[in-house]
């Protein structure tokens, strides 16, 4: 059926992308750089609109043009937009208005929208959008409608923490990001949000290298935050921490796809994590979420006053407790980076 409306119809990205195998990455990107949808022009009428109305459902050609970047990427989800009632239009309404103004400020220069779908493969996802000349000015936010639509913040934030574990009978990992009033589904909407617009920033910064650039940066110091923690690895194939900031088995950390780490490393992993200068186990895994998980989590954590604590428990007797480190000597270089960028005019 996909298939033959292909054929009835003489101009459609989506169908000319087919082709390309799933392990063929450079057809992929190949694909994605041809779609309309990373160009501005696609996007000039939600541009138009005032910041608070730029969400809703997908665009069809939105979704096709995700699934390309899944295939890409290895996830098996294959996105498709989705409707939001009422209730849940609200929640994403009250998540954005419970902002500081600052971030909304400066997310709004450059943001195209928020837009929803089901099978995702993730909670979020954030690209640039680039003009005539090929240089990003923008970016959208997409999130999977089903992931929140029953999640409150701890819930959520549990499930996202235990995906890089496998899970085994005895080990608990809970994950405290709102007290019991403030534990509703529009803020777990908030803190995904914050994360995706941290991608926002970084898309049109100078905060990490390109996450769409297959080159590696000759130059770090071109980027003060990346320069933090982050070089080129030894064979010149990717990014690593450096040696300071690194820890056994930190390679194995992978969210939302196949679990490489036991739950009986938990504590070890958490353990070795509070010696770097990452604030999170997200921001460990490449340049780009440790911006965009740092962004979030310092906006969580100071400046909207809220929680952040991992507790690990193995056999029903508490075995370990991580907590937000913005107050510690390891990530003020981090936070004195993104209080500037906050306080930017």
């Amino acid at each position: 059926m996909r298939l033959a409306l292909c054929l009835l119809i003489e101009f459609a990205a989506s169908c000319s992308q087919r082709p390309c195998p799933n392990n063929d990455k450079s057809c992929l990107t190949r694909a994605q750089e041809a779609d309309p949808v990373a160009r501005i022009a696609f996007w000039h009428d939600a541009l138009q609109q005032p910041v608070e109305q730029r969400f809703g459902p997908a665009p069809a050609q939105l979704a096709e043009y995700i699934d390309l970047d899944n295939r890409k990427n290895g996830f098996n989800a294959h996105p498709q937009p989705a409707t939001i009632d009422d209730a849940f239009r609200r929640d994403v309404e009250a998540a954005i208005a419970g902002m500081p103004d600052e971030v909304k400020r400066l997310v709004g220069q450059h943001l195209a929208g928020v837009y929803f779908v089901t099978d995702l493969g993730s909670s979020g996802f954030t690209d640039k959008i680039l003009d005539e000349q090929g240089k990003p000015v923008a970016a959208y936010v997409v999130l999977d409608r089903d992931v929140l639509m029953e999640r409150t913040a701890n819930a959520w934030a549990t499930w996202k923490e235990n995906t890089p574990f496998k899970p085994a009978d005895g080990y608990r990992l809970t994950t405290l990001i709102e007290t019991p009033p403030n534990d509703t589904r529009a803020n777990a909407i908030q803190y995904i949000l914050l994360h995706e617009f941290g991608h926002v920033l970084a898309a049109v910064g100078h905060f990490h290298p390109p996450w769409w650039s297959n080159e590696l940066v000759k130059n770090p110091t071109a980027y003060p935050y990346f320069a933090l923690s982050w070089q080129a690895d030894a064979k010149g194939e990717g990014y690593e921490p450096h040696k300071a900031d690194d820890f056994a088995s930190r390679k194995d950390v992978v969210y939302y796809l196949t679990p490489k780490l036991e739950s009986k490393q938990m504590v070890d992993i958490y353990t070795a994590l509070s010696k770097t200068d990452f604030p999170t186990l997200y921001a460990t895994t490449n340049p780009f979420d440790d911006f965009a998980d740092s962004f979030a989590n310092y906006v969580h954590v100071v400046m909207l006053h809220k929680p952040f604590e991992i507790d690990i428990g193995i056999h029903g007797v508490p075995a370990y407790t991580y907590a937000a480190c913005w107050n510690n000597e390891r990530c003020a270089a981090k936070r004195a980076i993104l209080e500037k960028t906050l306080a930017a005019r």
